[in-house]
């Protein structure tokens, strides 16, 4: 009974610190000001990997494929061509792979970026709960993951195509 209520309670935990930390770190870094930004010059390998975030999340996800609206990734073909030879211009594939931010990535690298902002809190967390903790902790870990990677995309979807498509 008390491996169950350990196990309850790291599901609990994972998923409070997992939603905190993806909102906190969504607000503050994908779509980070122009004063952070310029502190992210400063902090060498980390601020690159910061402003990629950033560059990739906001610039391309929001700014230049979902301009008219939630559900239109782009406005017209030339518009998707013209990020298309952008991006393989700056050495930037993977992001056309991750079909524009609608996906993390196929990449261990994407998935560790992804996750690596929130992993210290996470760890910090799941020393203190102890193993059982641990094992229900990471099951919200895992949906995270599966959602952000295979859901994501039905969020930039009209409903009619998610049913009918």
């Amino acid at each position: 009974m008390i491996k169950a209520a350990q196990i309850v309670s790291g599901v609990f935990c994972g998923y409070l610190v997992i939603s905190v930390c993806e909102s906190f770190f969504h607000r503050t870094i994908q779509h980070a000001s122009p004063a952070l930004r310029l502190m992210f010059q400063k902090w060498g390998r980390i601020g690159e990997t910061l402003s990629y975030a950033w560059y990739s999340h906001h610039v391309i996800h929001h700014f230049l494929t979902f301009r008219k609206n939630h559900v239109t990734q782009f406005r017209d073909e030339k518009e998707r061509a013209t990020l298309y030879f952008h991006l393989k211009a700056m050495c930037f594939s993977h992001i056309i792979e991750s079909e524009y931010g609608l996906l993390i990535g196929d990449r261990t690298k994407d998935y560790m970026n992804y996750m690596a902002p929130t992993l210290p809190v996470f760890i910090s967390l799941c020393c203190i709960g102890g193993r059982w903790f641990t094992i229900g902790a990471y099951i919200p870990l895992c949906l995270w993951l599966i959602l952000a990677q295979f859901v994501h995309r039905y969020l930039h979807m009209n409903y009619r195509d998610v049913i009918h498509g």
